[in-house]
């Protein structure tokens, strides 16, 4: 069960102006908006794109927004 959340909520590929765009999305407008940008760019369903987005969060460094 754990290994199946774990697949869903791998980073799809996007092209890196795509991936850009949704980890600037998240850094300034939030997490939702990020989700959305996502979804939209991918396909996926909710879950994956939460889990994705996620995963993206961890590539931002503390301040990096300011």
């Amino acid at each position: 069960m754990l290994i199946e959340a774990m697949d869903k909520s791998r980073v799809r590929h996007l092209q890196p102006e795509m991936r850009q765009e949704v980890i600037l999305t998240l850094i300034y407008k939030g997490k939702v908006p990020a989700i959305k940008l996502y979804m939209k760019h991918t396909g996926c369903r909710l879950t994956e794109a939460k889990g994705a987005v996620e995963r993206l969060g961890f590539e931002i460094e503390p301040g990096q927004a300011s």
